[in-house]
């Protein structure tokens, strides 16, 4: 959620720095939906927290002592997040909700532990709200 906040405060900051130089809507709206589409991942974030209070394992960050990431530990949470994935689609799929929230927030807090793990941003929607052809 960190990493949301942050890149919403650098978003709200292109966004303000092109409306003032630019009355032309054209040039800033794109600007603008990209916050727009942020602060909708924080506020899922948020609430994907709240739902999931003690359930799911906060991430654990990696040892300060240690510059290298150990590949078999990516690798094990990679395949973790691959399994959790298929349970969700797959219960997604059946539609009941109450069902398939939590497991998206356990889903979610494994995203964020392999990004704790490797430095690299959590992976995960970039594609929400678009059709797949």
């Amino acid at each position: 959620m960190q990493d949301l906040e942050k890149a919403i405060q650098e978003q709200g900051d292109k966004v303000r720095k092109l409306k003032s130089s630019t009355k032309d809507k054209a040039v800033w709206q794109p600007e603008v939906n990209v916050l727009l589409e942020l602060k909708k991942q924080l506020e899922a974030a948020q609430k994907a927290a709240k739902a999931a209070p003690t359930a799911v394992p906060a991430p654990t960050p990696a040892p300060a002592a240690t510059s290298s990431v150990d590949p078999a530990q990516v690798k094990a949470l990679e395949d973790k997040i691959a399994q959790q994935g298929e349970k969700v689609r797959t219960l997604k799929a059946a539609g009941n909700a109450d069902v398939w929230k939590p497991e998206v927030a356990t889903l979610l807090a494994l995203k964020n532990e392999l990004a704790a793990l490797t430095g690299a941003p959590a992976a995960g929607g970039q594609n929400k709200g678009k059709k797949q052809k």
